[in-house]
């Protein structure tokens, strides 16, 4: 009898102490953003555009994965296209944090992570003849490598909202929703 009652004890002590996670390993996360501002050769003019993430979570606190956006930038003569896709990991440094202090930091709704790409964009101009010198090609591309800082707040265990601001892939903000497969 003690040797149950001493092993509920234990069960139920641990089960205290086991905290959920927002990402977990084995997790699949699709992430499609609306693309806020826009950057590149060519940057006038409030950039809109969509990207969709994808990542795996090869670990509780690190996820790699594929990206793939566009975005459009233009004024009144000149209008740019862009077109990038490329790879991607991320950080999820607050689970780590949760994990190491003794204070509930709601990692299983907050996610705040590092994410980091490096990917090609594809880029197109029209209009771009109308300025004096501008000696740009009509396409041309780049690889681009960049970096920010993101939060997802999980309103169920399997979706949530998402913001993402800095280097990102194809603009400098980022806003979506966050699914869990």
């Amino acid at each position: 009898m003690k040797k149950i009652l001493f092993s509920t004890l234990l069960l139920v002590s641990m089960i205290s102490f086991v905290k959920g996670q927002a990402i977990e390993k084995g997790n699949f996360i699709i992430q499609p953003s609306l693309n806020l501002g826009g950057y590149g050769a060519y940057s006038s003019g409030f950039g809109i555009g969509a990207t969709l993430n994808a990542e795996y979570a090869v670990h509780d606190y690190v996820s790699v994965g594929a990206f793939a956006g566009f975005s459009t930038n233009s004024n009144a003569s000149v209008k740019f296209y862009r077109i990038g896709f490329g790879a991607r990991g991320v950080f999820h440094f607050w689970q780590l944090i949760d994990d190491k202090v003794s204070k509930d930091l709601r990692s299983d709704k907050i996610d705040f992570y590092l994410p980091v790409h490096l990917g090609y964009n594809l880029y197109r101009w029209t209009g771009y003849k109308d300025y004096p010198g501008w000696t740009n090609p009509a396409n041309s591309g780049q690889f681009r490598v960049g970096s920010g800082i993101g939060l997802r707040y999980y309103f169920t265990p399997k979706f949530g909202i998402a913001l993402e601001v800095g280097g990102m892939e194809i603009s400098p903000a980022k806003i979506g929703v966050s699914i869990k497969l």
